[in-house]
C-alpha cells in the first residue's frame, strides 16, 4: 500500500468514527431546516423574513424544507443591559454530510432551524473544518427577542406605514436601477458596485413642541445628519448625486431643506492580498424636514410598491 493510499484509508477510518460519534450523541437525530424568504419595505428599507411557502408568487426552487442528519451544541448565556434582557444562544450544528444548500442559496433566502426550546436559528459560517474528519460544522445564533418582530407567519403581516421615524424615506425614493440606494447595515451581501448605503447618524428636534393638526397628527420640525458611502460610483456619478439632492430640496419635490454643503470625499479601503483601494467615496448631509413629512413621502412609496420580494 502506497503512502496516499494510507492515508486516504486513515482519513475514511477516521471519518467514519467521527460519523459514529455524532450518530451516539445524537441518537442518530435527523433535523429539519425551513426555508424563509427576505421581503422588503420600500418605504425604509426595513427587512422582514417569512416562509417561502407563504410568499407569492411561489418559490419552486431551492426546496422549502430540508432534512440533515447530525448534532446539535446549545450554549446561553444571559444578558443584562440597560434596555433588555435576554438569554444569547450560540448554536453548532454538526452535519455527517454537507449541507450544500446552506452554501448555493440565493442571496434573499435563508434556512431557518427551529431548535428544541422553539427558538429560531440560522448559520452564517462553517467552523474549523479538517477534510480527513469527514463532518462539517455550522455556527450560528438564535433569534435575538427584540429581533423577533422582523420574522412573521406571511406578507400579509407587513406593517402597513414606514418603520423609521426619519429622514431615511427621502434617500430610499432616490433609489435607480443604475445606482440603488440601501440603508446602512442592510446591503444585500456580496452585492457588486455601484451602489450607496444611507446611514443616518444623528436625529434632533428643533422646534420646541410638535405641531398637532386637526386629524390628531403629529409633524415634528427635525434636523438629520446623513452619511452616504459610495462603492464604484465615479466622480461624476457622485456629483449627480449631489445635484439631486440639492435640486430636490430647491424644488420642494421632497419637502427638507439643506444645512450645509456637501461635498464628496475620497476614502482608503484597501484589500492588501490585491495591492488594490475600492472606489469608495462618502458625502455628509445636513437636513431639517418634518417628520409627517417624511411620513408622507413614505406613504406614497408603500401605495406604489408595498413589498419588494428579493429572490436574487
Amino acid at each position: 500500500m502506497s503512502l496516499n493510499e494510507a492515508a486516504a484509508s486513515a482519513a475514511t477510518d477516521m471519518g467514519a468514527a467521527l460519523r459514529s460519534g455524532v450518530e451516539q450523541l445524537s441518537g442518530r437525530q435527523d433535523f429539519t431546516f425551513t426555508l424563509y424568504a427576505r421581503l422588503i419595505l420600500p418605504a425604509d428599507g426595513f427587512v422582514f423574513w417569512a416562509p417561502a411557502a407563504s410568499v407569492s408568487p411561489p418559490i419552486t426552487s431551492p426546496a422549502l424544507m430540508i432534512t440533515q442528519r447530525g448534532s446539535l451544541h446549545l450554549s446561553q448565556t444571559l444578558q443584562q443591559e440597560s434596555d433588555t434582557s435576554y438569554a444569547r444562544q450560540e448554536v453548532i450544528f454538526t452535519a455527517e454530510t454537507q449541507v450544500v444548500e446552506f452554501e448555493q442559496i440565493e442571496d434573499g433566502l435563508l434556512y431557518v432551524l427551529e431548535l428544541p426550546n422553539g427558538a429560531l436559528a440560522a448559520f452564517n459560517g462553517q467552523r474549523k473544518r479538517y477534510d480527513q474528519a469527514d463532518i462539517w460544522h455550522y455556527g450560528g445564533k438564535a433569534l435575538l427577542p427584540f429581533e423577533a418582530t422582523q420574522f412573521i407567519a406571511s406578507p400579509s403581516d407587513i406593517p402597513t406605514d414606514n418603520v423609521v421615524s426619519n429622514s431615511l424615506p427621502f434617500w430610499m425614493a432616490m433609489s435607480t436601477t443604475d445606482l440603488p440606494v440601501f440603508p446602512a447595515f442592510l446591503v444585500p451581501k456580496n452585492l457588486l458596485p455601484p451602489y450607496v448605503s444611507a446611514d443616518v447618524t444623528q436625529t434632533d428636534g428643533i422646534g420646541s413642541a410638535p405641531l398637532e393638526g386637526p386629524d390628531s397628527s403629529q409633524s415634528q420640525l427635525a434636523h438629520d445628519v446623513i452619511r452616504f458611502t459610495f462603492y464604484g460610483v465615479r466622480n461624476n456619478g457622485v456629483l449627480d448625486f449631489q445635484r439631486a439632492l440639492l435640486q430636490n430640496s430647491l424644488d420642494g419635490s421632497e419637502r427638507y431643506g439643506v444645512m450645509n454643503i456637501p461635498v464628496p470625499v475620497d476614502e482608503k479601503r484597501p484589500q492588501t492580498e490585491f495591492g488594490i483601494i475600492a472606489q469608495q467615496k462618502t458625502m455628509d448631509l445636513e437636513v431639517n424636514y418634518y417628520q409627517a413629512r417624511a411620513r408622507d413621502a413614505a406613504r406614497k412609496l408603500i401605495l406604489s410598491a408595498f413589498i419588494n420580494i428579493t429572490t436574487e
